[in-house]
């Protein structure tokens, strides 16, 4: 009798693990039925990723404009158009090679009623549309929403429909809707091999000059190519003369000057002076630890 009483016990042991087996394989079979199958796809079509010449960003009202002159890339702001600044050219590159892409899309709805909670609206989305200026065509224009940090996905959509998708997040980096976050950030950022370099201070009369023949030329070149500016501030009309000159010249023929001014709201600002003319037209804000490496740099020399 005992000898049954524990067989019962093991049989019934042996029915609820089995029991329990066959509910999870049926919810990991149904589970992958129902999984959504990806799309193999990219934002843009990889055969006009070298055809860029424009890419605009905008997030309901305002519009931050990326566009190519020559081997530059430029920011312009399209609610100031004073704004137009040099762009940091690495990034933008790397954002049209993010979109080139061949990349899995899930689809995760077709209901127009979902797109306001998956940020993918026109009035709470940021647009991403990449384009042929010369031609005045838009290659690609997405909508993207909300990121899962759990999943690493984003949400998107062509505006065309209203099927919402995600995928691969490698793009929230590229959603700044602030124009700073574009711009070249080093003061001599289109210098690539300076060989003279010049820094003048007005009110001290002094004079620094090096060339590529001083033997710690190569010291102080890579320690002024690596200097940065702040902010763009708004353009004023209020310089008299700068305070303080820093002029670069390369190999082939290029200079940029940066003209260095006081501002009583903004403390020390610099513009930009090109030749060939860059038409970086902006006005940054320098920090007076910035201005002071500046000296320390000559000083030291």
């Amino acid at each position: 009798m005992q000898k049954n009483t524990k067989f019962n016990k093991y049989l019934i042991f042996i029915l609820l693990i089995s029991f329990v087996i066959f509910v999870i394989s049926l919810f990991f079979s149904n589970s992958t039925k129902n999984a959504p199958k990806p799309i193999q796809s990219a934002i843009l079509n990889p055969n006009y990723k070298d055809s860029v010449s424009k890419i605009d960003f905008q997030k309901s009202k305002n519009i931050i404009s990326l566009e190519k002159n020559g081997d530059f890339w430029f920011v312009f702001d399209l609610q100031n158009e004073d704004y137009k600044a040099l762009a940091d050219k690495k990034l933008v590159e790397t954002l049209i090679s993010n979109s080139a892409k061949i990349r899995n899309f899930y689809k995760i709805s077709e209901n127009v009623f979902d797109l306001e909670n998956l940020e993918l609206s026109e009035n709470n989305s940021v647009s991403i549309d990449f384009i042929d200026k010369s031609q005045k065509k838009s290659f690609s224009k997405i909508y993207f929403g909300i990121c899962d940090a759990i999943s690493n996905r984003i949400a998107i959509r062509n505006p065309k429909n209203n099927s919402a998708f995600e995928t691969h997040d490698d793009f929230s980096q590229f959603l700044s809707m602030d124009k700073n976050y574009w711009t070249a950030g080093e003061i001599f950022y289109e210098i690539k091999n300076p060989q003279t370099i010049k820094f003048t201070i007005a009110d001290s009369k002094k004079m620094y000059f090096v060339n590529s023949s001083n033997a710690d030329f190569a010291t102080i070149s890579h320690s002024v190519l690596s200097l940065r500016h702040g902010n763009i501030v708004v353009p004023r009309t209020f310089y008299d003369m700068p305070f303080a000159t820093l002029e670069i010249q390369d190999g082939n023929g290029n200079i940029s000057c940066v003209k260095f001014f006081k501002d009583s709201e903004n403390g020390y600002l610099l513009i930009k002076e090109c030749s060939p003319k860059l038409d970086d037209n902006s006005v940054y804000e320098l920090s007076e630890w910035t201005f002071n490496k500046i000296k320390e740099i000559f000083e030291k020399k």
